[in-house]
């Protein structure tokens, strides 16, 4: 997957601050990830590994991942607004 375009990247910001979802924001476990993506906790997992999801903003490699709210966010925007394949 390549990069984000810019006016996607500006939709995602503009959806961000619409929505009060301060940058950064609470810290989320796989477990709330994947339940915000409505997908399984070992869908998420592959998704990074494949690089089809962000990585963990810390705690990457460990036992207990944790994503910033915002990461995740954005991640579903622009998941959502990508073409099917």
């Amino acid at each position: 997957m390549g990069g984000v375009p810019h006016q996607l990247t500006a939709g995602i910001l503009a959806s961000l601050a619409e929505a009060n979802v301060e940058l950064g924001g609470q810290m989320l476990d796989t477990e709330e990830v994947a339940e915000r993506a409505k997908i399984a906790t070992t869908t998420l997992t592959s998704y990074v590994a494949r690089k089809q999801a962000p990585e963990p903003d810390i705690g990457e490699g460990t036992r207990k991942p944790r994503w910033h709210e915002t990461t995740v966010t954005a991640w579903l925007l622009t998941r959502r607004a990508l073409p099917e394949r």
